[in-house]
């Protein structure tokens, strides 16, 4: 996968960010992380991709995604078999979509259990709301007062 695919993939998605670019995971990679790269499409399909050069799935079909960061536990010098994730501001999607939202949690929490997680960081940045909050009538007195 080339990080224009990639990161035209996530400009698609609700609330890109930097830190879920392709760049990104390859400045972390020079740090001791593994860049992942996992996808869910329309269709119900779940991927994450370690490489990026076999890249083969329609990706106007992503529904939404997200750059998992591993990295291994060292214990006593040596590499244990257990692992941190971490999925900086991601995974991207329509929070709003129960569905997908469940489906994406989890595929994640399976994936991680697989891949011999003590745990999975996320900080997605989910919208809550926008503007004034109405609150009653406590609207109008503001507004009245301006």
């Amino acid at each position: 996968m080339e990080s224009n695919i990639w990161n035209s993939i996530i400009s698609k998605l609700p609330n890109p960010h930097f830190l879920q670019t392709y760049e990104w995971g390859q400045v972390k990679a020079k740090y001791g992380w593994s860049p992942l790269y996992a996808l869910w499409t329309a269709d119900g399909k779940f991927s994450v991709f370690k490489d990026t050069d076999h890249w083969s799935l329609e990706t106007d079909q992503c529904v939404a995604a997200a750059l998992i960061l591993k990295r291994q536990i060292l214990r006593n010098g040596f590499s244990a078999r257990l692992s941190i994730l971490y999925s900086p501001k991601g995974p991207l999607l329509d929070w709003t979509n129960v569905s997908l939202r469940n489906r994406a949690l989890n595929d994640l929490q399976s994936f991680a259990k697989k891949r011999g997680a003590i745990f999975l960081k996320m900080d997605p940045d989910v919208v809550l709301g926008t503007g004034v909050p109405e609150t009653g009538g406590m609207l109008l007195i503001m507004a009245g007062r301006l």
